[in-house]
């Protein structure tokens, strides 16, 4: 039975064998593709399939050493297809978390346009707020007196928000900072948005080094090549 195989690439490397006996257990894959369960709902189906795929193809290209069938140049030309088609699940997995990222950090981008729009008739007041903020950063605990400000109150949060870090006399990073946190106090479900679509980018950016695995310790490619030249009657 293919599930009662033993566990073994036909390349007879270390980095093949290391390979194959990571991605022939759970907690291997969810290291390789990221744990379902620590990321949104929307990239457990990417992840699965990613994992299914390749738990599929280890046992399928382990099951050819017992073959009698075939013959060595046969089974890596078999094994080469069988890398293909997990490396075509694993890329449209990619594609699929790539996407999912991209459409959470959109979300959360309008959530925060959203909930952080400016009242326009409250104009005068907003630039007051801009004076205060600028002279609080010429003091010498300014730094912390703003973060505290922009914490406490949402307008001045909107206007911080709102306005360059140049025009409030602050270091970029200081803005960011200030800015970032103010973000998940005000607007909790934008700020967990943007997270999520950096958790799912990061799953997504470990697939390459998988398929790269799969690519080198599936076949050989000059054995697979010979099974390409044979000639059908």
């Amino acid at each position: 039975m293919l599930n009662a195989t033993p566990i073994k690439p036909l390349v007879n490397t270390p980095d093949a064998v290391n390979f194959f006996q990571s991605m022939s257990i759970k907690t291997g894959r969810k290291v390789a593709f990221g744990d379902p369960s620590k990321l949104p709902n929307r990239a457990s189906i990417f992840i699965n399939r990613a994992d299914e795929a390749i738990e599929y193809g280890i046992k399928k290209v382990s099951a050819l050493h017992n073959d009698e069938t075939r013959t060595e140049v046969s089974r890596h030309g078999f094994a080469k297809r069988v890398a293909e088609d997990v490396v075509k699940a694993l890329n449209e997995s990619k594609a699929g978390l790539d996407k999912l990222a991209s459409e959470l950090h959109a979300e959360g981008v309008k959530l925060i346009d959203e909930g952080f729009a400016l009242n326009e008739k409250r104009h005068p007041i907003h630039a007051d707020i801009r004076g205060f903020i600028r002279d609080l950063a010429k003091k010498e605990n300014g730094i912390v007196e703003i973060r505290k400000l922009v914490e406490r109150d949402f307008e001045v949060a909107t206007v911080f928000h709102d306005t360059p870090h140049y025009l409030l006399g602050l270091a970029e990073g200081t803005h960011e900072s200030i800015d970032g946190d103010s973000i998940k106090r005000h607007l909790p479900n934008a700020a967990a948005c943007i997270i999520q679509s950096a958790e799912v980018e990061k799953a997504a950016a470990r697939y390459p080094k998988v398929i790269n695995g799969v690519q080198s310790s599936f076949y050989n490619p000059a054995m697979a090549d010979k099974a390409a030249q044979r000639v059908e009657a």
